[in-house]
């Protein structure tokens, strides 16, 4: 058993926190150096939670249109001053949400449905690069599909004509991850490089050369460790198996017996089952 880690149930003033959410943990926990004690930061029901551990204070995420917004699925990105989350359209509520936070971690909404003049916007992941927050699109149809959009520099939210796309994806987008300095965009079947510029209106430069021929299963099955990215995916007809991307190409590093019982359950479970992260305790990762 791995000797640290956070013990529940969480308290607060001697009080569990009954009501304000139970089961699992299932949006990205995030690590947000904010004002707040506690730096690590997930989402459940209506609420941002920040820990440190052994205390944790809450922030209510105010009304986007609705009393209870859905950010189970919850992707966080930042600055060195910003926090944004993102939620993926909710089936109940046909709607994604989206809110940036300040060091003081005061919840700003972002009307993604306002922005882009589409109510859900398939807007699912988030990432940071350049001084830029970029949004992903999950969208297979629609005006925002097969799309990525970024803010002005030092702005949180994202502009409806600021986009790219890499002309040779035919499948939908999966997945954003910052990885040394490079954005890697995940779709089902290929991995794309971007690379940042000094340009203003072309702020992110696809690298042709550097496609790799494997997918992404969601944008929660990927995690960096140590400059490289472990994730969920597969190659076009074969089943799903667990990744190492370096600098290179993706290199399987699960074994037969973890690659059957994976896709033995993805059977009958749904992409969100799935999650990847990393964890490092006394120098050991």
């Amino acid at each position: 058993d791995c000797p640290s880690g956070i013990d529940g149930p969480i308290v607060k003033i001697g009080d569990v926190y009954t009501g304000l959410f139970s089961g699992s943990v299932t949006s990205q926990v995030y690590s947000f150096e904010s004002n707040l004690s506690g730096s690590c930061v997930f989402a459940k029901n209506r609420f941002l939670f920040a820990t440190d551990g052994v205390s944790i204070q809450t922030v209510t995420l105010p009304h986007t249109g609705f009393v209870i917004a859905s950010t189970e699925q919850a992707r966080f990105a930042s600055s060195q001053q910003n926090l944004v989350l993102v939620a993926p359209s909710d089936a109940n509520l046909n709607k994604d949400f989206a809110y940036s936070f300040a060091l003081t971690m005061t919840p700003t909404p972002i009307d993604l449905g306002a922005i882009f003049g589409v109510t859900p916007s398939g807007i699912a992941d988030v990432a940071y690069l350049g001084g830029r927050f970029i949004y992903m699109s999950e969208a297979g149809i629609g005006a925002t599909a097969f799309r990525c959009y970024y803010s002005d520099i030092g702005a949180t939210a994202p502009k409806s004509t600021q986009f790219f796309s890499p002309d040779s994806a035919t499948t939908r987008f999966k997945g954003l991850q910052v990885a040394n300095g490079q954005l890697l965009l995940f779709t089902e079947d290929k991995t794309f490089l971007f690379s940042q510029t000094t340009s203003a209106t072309t702020p992110y430069q696809w690298n042709r050369s550097a496609t790799v021929n494997v997918g992404l299963l969601g944008a929660q099955c990927k995690t960096e460790l140590r400059g490289s990215v472990v994730f969920v995916g597969r190659r076009s007809g074969e089943g799903y198996r667990v990744f190492l991307m370096g600098s290179g190409d993706a290199q399987p590093i699960s074994t037969k017996a973890i690659d059957k019982k994976l896709n033995e359950e993805l059977e009958t479970t749904d992409q969100y089952s799935s999650r990847v992260f990393s964890y490092s305790d006394r120098g050991r990762d």
